[in-house]
C-alpha cells in the first residue's frame, strides 16, 4: 500500500497472518507494526488497518 490509505472495516473467515516488509502499518487497536513484524489475527476478527508511510 502506498502512503495514507485505510482499509474498510472487515471480518475474516479464518485467521489472518501478514508480514510487514518495510515502512509501517497501524491496526484497528492502535498497535503500530514495522519491518519484520509478523501480525496474526484470530478467526472472526473485525478490523481495519492504515499506513502513514506505506508498507
Amino acid at each position: 500500500m502506498g502512503p495514507g490509505p485505510k482499509t474498510i472495516v472487515h471480518k475474516h473467515k479464518g485467521a489472518e497472518e501478514f508480514l510487514i516488509i518495510e515502512d509501517d502499518l497501524t491496526d484497528h487497536n492502535g498497535v503500530n507494526y514495522g519491518p519484520s513484524d509478523l501480525v496474526w489475527l484470530w478467526d472472526e476478527t473485525k478490523h481495519y488497518s492504515y499506513t502513514e508511510n506505506g508498507c
